[in-house]
């Protein structure tokens, strides 16, 4: 599954966008998920915006399904900064989770020698 973190233009950012997104990658990755930055050719999206303008949605597409972080919400739920990557992880989860096998969840050192 590849999941695609999309970025506003960061021109009022009040959260670390590209820290969050560093975070979520590396977290991401650790389940077997590839990542890319700001790519339509996605199965999943979560869209980082700095502010709640929520900019990085311009380019949201109905049929994707996705996570949007503006400023400090969270598919429009406030958080602390800290809480933004496991909110959007909890997300991305929750959506795998109905839509692939279990396994696609499961960090891969986990799955290592798994039956």
């Amino acid at each position: 599954m590849v999941v695609s973190i999309t970025f506003c233009g960061g021109c009022n950012p009040k959260i670390d966008r590209g820290d969050i997104g560093n975070k979520l990658k590396e977290i991401l990755e650790g389940f077997g998920l590839s990542v890319v930055w700001n790519s339509p050719k996605a199965d999943f999206v979560v869209f980082i915006s700095g502010c709640s303008t929520s900019c990085a949605c311009r380019w949201k597409r109905p049929d994707i399904p996705s996570v949007i972080v503006a400023g400090t919400s969270v598919n429009h739920r406030e958080e602390a900064e800290e809480d933004i990557v496991p909110a959007c992880v909890r997300a991305v989860r929750a959506y795998i989770e109905h839509h692939t096998s279990p396994q696609a969840v499961t960090p891969k050192e986990k799955r290592i020698g798994a039956k």
